[in-house]
């Protein structure tokens, strides 16, 4: 945020209040300085260099510019060496500030700017405040006091300015237009001269605030969170959910968490729907993100799939928020006809519910319409901003900041876009054994300064990473055949099918190429869905998705290795086959191959 000020001594008379407006404002960022919301650069005795040098020097990462100072409709006044006066024409500084990418706010605390907004917004400038008169110096300090104290705190940029225009309006100092306007000039009214103008393209958008723009949208809700970091900051173990004691540690969805938050919260919508494919990370957006927020300022109850037979809609229940994750049919019917019929009776309970994007249709039918106010929410893959997050460790970058570890950007930007650029895939899974395994290696090397490099990442590719992940899977299967290789033959179905490289399958191809056996590689398929080496296209849709895919691309030359190398007999005896299928074959079958053979009797 830049903040110029300028007090000429030329045609115009001191403002003894700029030097306290400079001072109010850098002790109401403080809060938020310290926290690594925003960064200040303060410029108290600006020169039209000075600001231009500033904006060049911290490109495209300056969201607000605030002068400070004397103006009039068309000129901004700047000092030069020996305080002298420097008019900054607004109709071509305009241009240039059109040009600085990211510039969302221009605040001209200055007498009678309002006809430069017009410029500014012609010139592509999201939002102007500015004045329609000559303002008192003692409000000019006081309104931009008030607007940042309630920017920094998390309001939006709307929502600062009403406030500041509240406070100032209620103020007993400030019910004259003398408070307000200079006295030469004070116009008959007692309305402050401020204005908030947006650009045609931003109106309709929502507001920007702060920790949404420095990506830490969670900032308002930590303060009363107990943050406990656990040893390890990457979760162990690929299909293990996080919980309440990881919520620390539960990096990447500050985002829908907020937006879901604020569905109950602020919106008060009666039921929020969280859908999306098998392992996008449902459970663990409830447990983890979800759950310590609600819990923090209302009466909430967690059920999951061992404990939702307990839910019981009855008075004495007086949970505000119900959190269920993946519900029963007739946990289902209890819940829509605690909305529909008993909501008034009881008083007002809301429920956040995730479920797999197949049941969302049925959700969909049973629901009465207008009974209660209802959004739908699609969790979807983790995208390349995300994934960073998830590995530099939230916007506080605790993997430095908290775990000592050094982390390359190198491997930050190239890991996010290799696990984002399958664009259908579920990467939650793949990215959580990834992180797990590249610290194990790398408290290895170094306890107390581990390294994470993109390096460290290739050599652990090269020793197998993705082969041990398929392994480790597999051997993890509760399946009929843990050992014949029945369910690798299964998995290898999803590779690339045809020159168009069509990641997916539909179940009923599958159960097609082995007829008699559709209970059993029903079962594997499931399995394989759970474990994370299958997955249904990442797709927000009502539709219910039959088909389904390899859980990534990143998995598919492992699994052709996997194939080659494995001697189980599903993997042997295909062997057999394509050999003994090859044109002008006369090599006879040998023994072993015979009582190979004759052992896969499902076969």
């Amino acid at each position: 945020m830049l903040f110029a000020f300028a007090n000429s001594y030329v045609e115009s008379s001191y403002l003894r209040n700029l030097p306290k407006e400079r001072k109010q404002i850098k002790a109401v960022f403080a809060q938020a300085i310290a926290d690594n919301l925003c960064e200040l650069v303060i410029l108290p005795d600006a020169s039209l260099r000075e600001i231009v040098d500033t904006f060049r020097k911290y490109t495209g990462r300056i969201l607000l510019f605030h002068f400070g100072g004397h103006a009039n409709t068309y000129t901004l006044h700047l000092e030069t060496s020996y305080q002298k006066l420097d008019r900054l024409y607004m109709n071509s500084f305009a241009a240039f500030l059109a040009e600085q990418k990211g510039l969302s706010l221009v605040f001209l605390n200055a007498c009678s700017t309002g006809p430069q907004h017009r410029e500014l917004l012609a010139a592509g400038i999201p939002t102007v405040v500015a004045t329609d008169n000559d303002i008192s110096d003692p409000v000019a300090a006081a309104f931009a006091t008030q607007f940042y104290h309630a920017l920094s705190a998390g309001q939006n940029v709307d929502q600062a300015f009403k406030e500041a225009t509240a406070i100032i309006s209620s103020s007993s100092e400030y019910q004259t237009p003398r408070a307000l306007y200079r006295e030469e000039y004070s116009p008959n009214t007692t309305q402050t001269p401020w204005g908030i103008y947006h650009h045609a393209k931003v109106k309709e958008r929502q507001p920007w605030n702060l920790p949404e723009v420095a990506g830490q949208p969670l900032y308002a809700l930590k303060s009363g969170i107990t943050t406990k970091y656990p040893n390890n900051p990457y979760l162990e173990g690929p299909s293990s959910a996080y919980a309440r004691p990881e919520q620390a540690i539960f990096w990447g969805r500050d985002r829908e968490i907020r937006k879901c938050y604020d569905y109950i919260v602020k919106e008060g919508v009666d039921l929020v729907l969280i859908y999306g494919p098998r392992g996008i990370g449902k459970t663990s957006f409830l447990k983890a993100g979800l759950l310590p927020y609600f819990e923090k300022d209302h009466s909430t109850t967690y059920y999951d799939d061992e404990t939702i037979s307990e839910y019981v809609p009855s008075q004495s229940f007086n949970s505000r928020v119900v959190l269920i994750d993946t519900p029963s049919t007739a946990a289902r019917k209890k819940v829509l006809n605690n909305l529909s019929d008993e909501n008034n009776k009881v008083g007002k309970r809301q429920f956040v519910i995730a479920i797999p994007t197949s049941q969302l249709a049925d959700w969909w039918n049973e629901m009465e319409p207008g009974a209660f106010t209802f959004k739908r929410f699609y969790l979807s893959s983790f995208a390349p901003s995300a994934i960073r997050e998830v590995i530099s460790g939230g916007s506080e970058n605790a993997i430095t900041t908290r775990y000592g570890a050094i982390i390359e950007d190198d491997l930050i930007t190239r890991l996010s876009i290799t696990l984002s650029q399958d664009t259908t895939a579920c990467n939650s899974l793949l990215l959580q054994y990834c992180l797990q395994q590249l610290w194990s290696a790398a408290t290895r090397n170094s306890i107390e300064s581990p390294q994470l490099s993109w390096d460290l990442y290739q050599r652990l590719v090269k020793e197998g990473l993705w082969e041990r992940f398929l392994t480790d899977q597999l051997a993890a299967l509760d399946t009929l055949y843990p050992s014949s290789g029945f369910t690798l033959n299964v998995l290898a179905e999803f590779l690339v099918m045809g020159e168009e490289k069509d990641y997916t399958c539909s179940q009923e191809r599958i159960l097609k190429r082995f007829p008699g056996r559709k209970p059993k590689v029903q079962r594997i398929l499931n399995e394989l869905l759970d474990r994370g080496l299958l997955c249904q296209p990442a797709k927000d849709s009502l539709e219910v998705i039959h088909e389904l895919r390899l859980a990534h691309r990143i998995l598919e030359r492992p699994l052709y290795r996997l194939l080659h190398e494995s001697q189980r007999p599903g993997q042997e005896l295909q062997r057999i086959l394509l050999h003994q299928l090859k044109p002008n074959n006369r090599q006879l079958l040998t023994v072993n191959q015979l009582k190979l053979w004759r052992s896969f009797k499902w076969t």
